[in-house]
């Protein structure tokens, strides 16, 4: 499903772009692509926009994968999906002049996200985001998701917006030490704050590395 774009070059890229993505469930004729039976048969289902020509494109996509498994969730008692968006503030500004993508394409974004928000997770649909600059994300959805909320060091402005949510543990953040994570949900039994340690399993190649080092070993 393909969100109704006015300009007709702009829905033509979609779903140029979408046929690229799933080739093998591209459907000749109206060119569909069913996401939500992606999901059911596959444990991770990743989209990878990284050879997207415009925020646009990756805005109008987000937002039909969005609606589309929101609606099954909705309808179908079997279905159910846990949404990870990184870079969330990019998907859900606030300020959406500041944004890289159109003014239109997050008025068709902004009502899904905020929805999923706040009734994806009675809905089977529970929403999982990371930003670095929480003060960016739409105050609605940065609400809603401090039902649960892990927070690692952030500079002042987005402190305050999360001090906003949690509390003045929210400050706790400043002084924890490289790997360590301050957890509070108000979704879950434990009520009190952890403060936690991630168990980090691999990094990238690039860890450790800068530019003159990586120069050096490849000459």
């Amino acid at each position: 499903m393909v969100s109704e774009v006015v300009n007709g070059e702009a829905k033509a890229k979609l779903m140029n772009y979408l046929d690229q993505l799933f080739p093998e469930h591209a459907e000749i004729g109206n060119r569909g692509i069913d996401i939500p039976a992606l999901v059911k048969g596959n444990a991770l289902l990743h989209i990878d926009f990284s050879s997207s020509e415009s925020w646009d494109e990756i805005i109008f996509t987000s937002k039909d994968i969005l609606d589309s498994c929101y609606h099954e969730a909705r309808t179908n008692p079997s279905f159910g999906v846990l949404a990870v968006i990184d870079e969330v503030h990019n998907f859900a500004p606030q300020a959406v002049y500041e944004a890289p993508a159109s003014k239109e394409a997050y008025e068709a974004m902004l009502p899904i996200m905020k929805l999923i928000a706040t009734t994806g997770p009675r809905n089977k649909m529970p929403l999982f985001v990371a930003t670095q600059r929480l003060s960016e994300v739409d105050k609605v959805v940065s609400t809603q998701m401090g039902q649960n909320i892990v927070a690692f060091r952030v500079e002042d402005v987005d402190l305050e917006r999360l001090r906003g949510i949690m509390g003045d543990v929210a400050l706790t953040a400043r002084n924890l030490p490289r790997g360590h994570a301050i957890f509070k949900g108000h979704a879950i039994k434990v009520r009190t704050p952890v403060i936690s340690v991630i168990d980090k399993r691999a990094e990238p190649a690039s860890v450790h590395k800068d530019i003159l080092s990586a120069w050096r070993e490849g000459g």
